[in-house]
């Protein structure tokens, strides 16, 4: 009975980080709407690591509104030559939930740096921005408040 009630209390706890993480992106994709796009075109090419259906769960949408909303991305994105260029027409906002993503799948600068097409120094500045922006202590902020 302990180990079905200490289950039961992690699976609460699991539950309640992801809803808080769904919060903090829902506010940041209001707060920064070019954001969104960066995040899904990545994702939607890492196929081995992170599927459409997590995708939309991680957005809290259906797998249809995602492959919509990931379409059209898609356009907007074909314009840019790569994500450092976008991120230059829209704002340095628009690639810290991507870098922050990429970081807890645990891809290396290096790594994230040739996916975006920004040097490695870049890479580090943004993520210092980022954190000054308060996204790493998003998950921080929901682990205290779930666990």
């Amino acid at each position: 009975l302990n180990k079905q009630i200490d289950s039961l209390d992690m699976m609460e706890k699991m539950l309640c980080l992801q809803r808080c993480m769904e919060k903090a992106l829902t506010q940041y994709q209001q707060d920064y709407p070019k954001a969104l796009c960066p995040l899904l075109v990545t994702f939607s090419e890492l196929k081995s690591l992170i599927s459409i259906e997590d995708i939309a769960n991680m957005l809290s949408q259906t797998v249809r509104e995602t492959k919509k909303q990931l379409a059209q991305c898609r356009r907007e994105l074909k314009h840019y030559q790569d994500l450092g260029t976008y991120q230059k027409r829209y704002g340095s906002e628009t690639l810290c939930w991507l870098i922050i993503k990429l970081r807890q799948l645990g891809f290396t600068t290096k790594e994230i740096s040739q996916k975006i097409g920004k040097s490695e120094s870049a890479i580090r500045q943004d993520v210092s921005r980022c954190r000054k922006k308060g996204l790493p202590d998003a998950e921080q902020h929901c682990k205290k408040a779930c666990l």
